[in-house]
This record gives C-alpha cells, structure tokens and sequence, in this order.
C-alpha cells in the first residue's frame, strides 16, 4: 500500500471515530464527576467486569471471519489453494489500519462507557427516588382501554411453555447485542457503522440516563415495594414465581438479585433498578433499525425479536407497556436524528472493500507503456530519415545523367 493510500485510511479512521470518541470521553468524565460528587466512583470498579465481557464480543468478531472464510470458498479461482487464497484476501481487507484499529477503538470505547452508565444507574434512586410507578400504571391502563397489559397477554403466554420461550428470548438480548456490537466493529458499511455506534451511545447517554433519572421508576416486579397500598401486581407476580419453583425463570432470579443489590447499596454487573424507557426495547430497535439498514430479512428477523422483548418486558413484569413504547420511539427518532446529521453535515465514512481487494497496478505496465511510445517515436525518427535520405539522393547532381 502506498503513502497516499495510507495516509488516506488514516484519515478516514479519525473521520469515522472522532465524534464518537468525542461523545464517549464527555459522557465519561460528567459521570465521573457526578459519581465523585455524590460519593460513589462505581464505575472503576464496573469498567473491569464489563471490559471482561469483551471476551464475548471477540469471540463473535471470530464467528464472523469464520462465517465470511465459508463465503469465500466459492469464489477461490482453480488455480489456487483455498486457505492460501482466503489467508490472502484476509489481509487485504482485514489487516489494515481502519480495520483492526476501528474494531480495537470500540473494544475499548464501548465498555468504559457502559460502566460508566452502569455506575449513574446505580445513583437513580439517590438523585429521584422512585416515584413515577403509579402514574406509569395508571397511563398503562389508559392506553389499553382500562385493561392491564399483562393481563392482555395472559392468554396467549399465561402458560409454562409460553414464560419460558419468551424468558428465553429476553436473556438472548445481552448475547445479540454484543454480537450486532462485534459485526458493526468491523463491518464494510462505514456509514451505517457510525449511524448504528453514534445511535448506541446517544440511546444510554439520554434515553438511558438523562430521562431515567428523571422518571424514576422501579417497575411492576416492584411495584408493592415503591408503592403504598395493594399491587395490581400480585397475580402476575406469584404465577411467575410459581413457574420458577417448578422450572427456574432467569427473570425471576435476577428481579431477587437486583432488589438485594439495591437494599444492601451493593455494586456488580447486574446491579441498578431502572424502567423508564426500556432500555431492552430500545436496544433491540436499533439492533432491527441497523439489520434493515443491511437486509430486510435481517431487518424482519431482528423486528420480530424487538416485539418478542417488548411482550417480555410485560409478560415477565419488568417494564410497564408505556416503557417499551417510549424506547422504541426514542431509538428510532434517535436514529433518525443521527441520519439527518450525517447528511446534513455530509459527514458520511468511506466504505471498506467488500469482496477481494484488487491489485495495484504493476509497475511493469508504465514501463511496458513507455517502452512502445518509444518505439513508436524512434520507429518514424526512421522513418523520416530514410524519406530525408531519398530526397538528397534524388536530387543530387553527381547521380543525374
């Protein structure tokens, strides 16, 4: 690779991370600053479990390169040997600056910043004590004509079987996450890329911080505890507890973990009570809003997983509807917002090659290029000598007569 071509990626590695690092650094020291004023530096202590989660991510970046060599294989000419030619098209398109650069800034970027939001999370109840669950009830039913949400959905997931499907595919949120996290890291699509990583940061700094803060909420699996007088609650409540006795539900077990986190003013990976708006739901839009961005079967599958986590959020008793339907339309103003910006201010990332990289072009060619114009120049230097010569020799007098 030549200088310019270097100096060319270098600059687009600054173009693409600026102001997402720019974000992530301003989001970071006002967390520290509001974590030291109240007493509580969480987030050091957060920043090492949550960097150890980075594992996960590396090994969805390797299922990726495995999933991509697999691809390949069609595509490897006869004359070649296939893990010669892959190993070849790898380093032409992964070993580059804006690639493995661009994939480490964000293993790094992404869990100092959520430790940090982990750490805010924490201080929700110190800065507003929960004191939106009534309201957010009473809007739930307001909403849904007079009916409780949950009891909406009781009949299609009031079963053992229905709980645990839906319990399932709420603890498959995490996991899809970071690997969307992984496959953006290193994705071609530059453009999309930003939007999906500039969208991720802004959705925990407002949504998950700013307006959580303020609309402090505990949740229905809560509600008894944060709420004076009798839970519309309970039943929801003991039919999951009773799915977990006969079978274990996550949902259940982590609701008894958080509360202990929260009482015993603890710090872990799982700690921090919040509802309003769902962070799950949010997530799990933007997650569908990026896989419609690349394929809209990708797009389809990742919508139906989003509505499989807002029925969750209900269904398990973590989140009130209204939760939910406020992330989802937070996370797709959000996109959108961060879309019009990049057009606006044509703030648009270059894309990475997406199939095997072409040669530059051999420096045998201009000199095989030069070397005919050269022949061609002396071939009529001949030329008009010999026409010179005839000439003279026709018009000499000593060859006359």
């Amino acid at each position: 690779m030549g200088e310019p071509a270097r100096d060319a990626q270098w600059r687009e590695l600054a173009r693409e991370h600026g102001p997402l690092l720019v974000v992530v650094v301003v989001y970071v020291l006002i967390g520290l600053a509001v974590q030291e004023h109240f007493g509580r530096l969480s987030m050091l202590s957060l920043v090492f479990s949550h960097g150890a989660l980075n594992m996960v991510t590396v090994i969805c970046g390797l299922g990726f390169l495995l999933g991509h060599a697999i691809w390949l294989m069609p595509q490897v000419p006869p004359e070649e040997r296939a893990l010669t030619w892959v190993g070849g098209v790898w380093r032409q398109r992964f070993v580059t600056p804006r690639r493995l650069l661009g994939f480490a800034i964000m293993l790094v970027a992404v869990p100092v910043f959520s430790s940090t939001w982990g750490g805010l999370k924490l201080l929700i109840p110190k800065v507003q004590p929960f004191c939106w669950d009534a309201r957010f009830y009473a809007l739930d039913k307001a909403l849904h004509l007079g009916h409780d949400p949950w009891r909406l959905l009781q009949p299609v997931l009031g079963s053992v079987q229905g709980t645990l499907a839906v319990n399932a595919a709420y603890n498959a949120w995490f996991l899809l996450m970071l690997a969307v996290i992984a496959w953006q890291a290193g994705s071609a699509k530059r453009d999309v890329r930003f939007r999906f990583f500039m969208t991720f940061f802004l959705l925990w700094a407002f949504p998950g911080t700013v307006l959580a803060t303020y609309f402090s909420s505990a949740g229905p699996c809560y509600y008894d505890a944060v709420v004076a007088g009798p839970s519309p609650y309970l039943e929801q409540m003991a039919f999951l507890h009773e799915v977990d006795r006969a079978h274990g539900l996550m949902a259940v077990t982590m609701q008894r973990v958080l509360w202990e986190v929260y009482t015993t003013d603890g710090v872990q990976v799982a700690s921090g009570i919040s509802a309003m708006p769902s962070m799950h739901v949010s997530i799990a839009t933007l997650l569908c809003l990026v896989g419609f961005a690349r394929s809209r079967w990708i797009g389809c599958a990742l919508g139906l997983f989003a509505l499989a986590i807002q029925v969750g959020s209900v269904h398990l008793g973590w989140h009130y509807a209204i939760d939910g339907y406020a992330g989802a339309l937070l996370a797709g103003g959000t996109w959108w917002a961060v879309g019009w910006g990049m057009r606006r201010w044509s703030w648009i990332p270059s894309d990475l090659p997406r199939g095997p990289v072409a040669k530059e072009p051999e420096p045998e060619a201009e000199t095989e290029g030069e070397t005919e114009t050269e022949t061609e120049t002396e071939t009529e230097t001949e030329t008009e000598t010999e026409t010179e010569t005839e000439t003279e020799t026709e018009t000499d007098p000593g060859t006359s007569g």
